[in-house]
């Protein structure tokens, strides 16, 4: 039995993993800020209407992208096809993500 208590959790590593496999230094920066959003959800006031920061439009564009990408890939009944045809619809996947105008995004596959 465990018991649930509100507030930020000490034993979630996944930031610091990331850091580790060296991923890109924003990407890291998105997963911190998101991280500390969530920590302090019941104490921060309503965000504002004002205009956000180029950057910040980019990182939340640039995660729906990626979401939409792993459902899709995750969609794919790999386990039923053949070694070829699975390439081909992954690479396909790919293609539709070089397509966006995102330079998170971008940024990303050239890794």
């Amino acid at each position: 039995y465990q018991r649930r208590v509100r507030g930020p959790s000490d034993q979630s590593f996944g930031i610091h993993i990331a850091e580790m496999a060296n991923f890109p230094p924003h990407v890291v920066q998105l997963a911190k800020r998101k991280a500390a959003e969530l920590e302090n959800f019941d104490t921060q006031a309503p965000p504002n209407s004002a205009k956000r920061p180029k950057q910040e439009e980019d990182e939340e564009e640039a995660e729906e992208i990626i979401q939409g990408f792993l459902q899709s890939f995750a969609e794919l009944p790999l386990d039923k096809m053949k070694p070829a045809e699975a390439i081909s619809l992954v690479r396909n996947l790919k293609k539709e993500l070089e397509g966006k105008a995102n330079p998170i995004v971008s940024q990303l596959l050239v890794i």
